[in-house]
């Protein structure tokens, strides 16, 4: 089954998986609600027509998760990027999702989502670096941003990071002809977790009510995602012997070894000239004639 599914189309696949309308219940971001801006496919066009404004979630096809959904993105939409001015969690965002077991195919081993947290404009690979979430429960995951700053090691500006973009993410080509990237961030991630929905919560009549079949733990879950701290850590990278280093070196030791230096010289003229001093007045002493007067 799974080798005719891979013959077919992206875009017809697309459709027969689970749709952003269906799979996020409620979102929030600061506080304001951001479920109404659907999910744009990588052409610009909407996957809901119902959304006023799709500029806040990217839509793309990934070949093990299916239909995945990019939320603040970033890139050439730079009006839209939103930003966390404080740190908590009450300042980052909050997702309740159905991820609705019932449509999963018989070759579906495992349930939940898969987030993959990354920073601006870069490329997302959820099978490689990201983290599974498992239904009935609510995760919490804070951040704390670390940057590194690489030297070019051929000088020719070939680890920029925009070569990697490239890549087809689904293959290993990147892997084999991509060098690490001048500057990267790593966003360091700080996990736990609590039941949800809890049994009351289930009773109350709010927003996001929803009925007994929806909230089954089973297809059900939250997630928070915010900066634990807005202070950031850099790492650069230096060379630790340079050409300025060798030179010194061989100042230093040709100090120490052979002594050439003006101060030296100076020394040694002092000496040379204390010893002819010294060898002068001994042999003029020798020379010395003493009369004895007699009485």
């Amino acid at each position: 089954m799974l080798a005719c599914l891979a013959e077919l189309n992206k875009t017809f696949l697309a459709k027969l998986g689970h749709q952003f309308k269906d799979l996020v219940r409620s979102c929030t971001f600061r506080g304001i609600p951001c479920r109404y801006a659907g999910a744009n496919d990588r052409s610009g066009s909407s996957s809901d027509d119902t959304m006023e404004d799709a500029s806040l979630w990217t839509h793309f096809w990934h070949f093990k998760f299916g239909n995945c959904f990019v939320f603040n993105l970033g890139g050439k939409q730079k009006s839209s990027v939103l930003h966390q001015t404080k740190p908590g969690i009450s300042q980052g965002l909050m997702l309740e999702m159905n991820i609705q077991q019932q449509e999963y195919l018989d070759t579906t081993s495992g349930a939940g989502v898969r987030v993959d947290i990354s920073d601006q404009g870069q490329m997302p690979f959820p099978l490689e670096s990201g983290v599974s979430l498992a239904p009935g429960f609510s995760t919490m995951i804070g951040l704390k941003k670390t940057i590194f700053e690489r030297i070019d090691p051929a000088n020719d500006v070939s680890c920029i990071f925009g070569k990697q973009l490239s890549f087809d993410g689904n293959g290993d080509e990147c892997a084999e002809s991509c060098v690490p990237p001048c500057r990267s961030v790593q966003l360091k991630k700080s996990t736990s977790l609590e039941v949800w929905p809890s049994e009351k919560y289930k009773e109350t009549d709010s927003e996001f009510k929803f009925s007994e079949e929806d909230f089954d733990s089973k297809n059900n879950l939250r997630l928070h995602v915010f900066y634990q701290e807005l202070e950031e850590e850099i790492i650069k990278e230096a060379i630790s012997y340079t050409i300025d280093g060798f030179i010194s070196d061989i100042g230093g030791q040709l100090g120490l070894w052979v002594g050439v230096s003006v101060l030296t010289l100076a020394e040694f003229l002092e000496l040379i000239t204390t010893l002819c001093r010294f060898a002068f007045k001994k042999y003029t002493k020798r020379n010395e004639v003493v009369v004895t007067p007699k009485t």
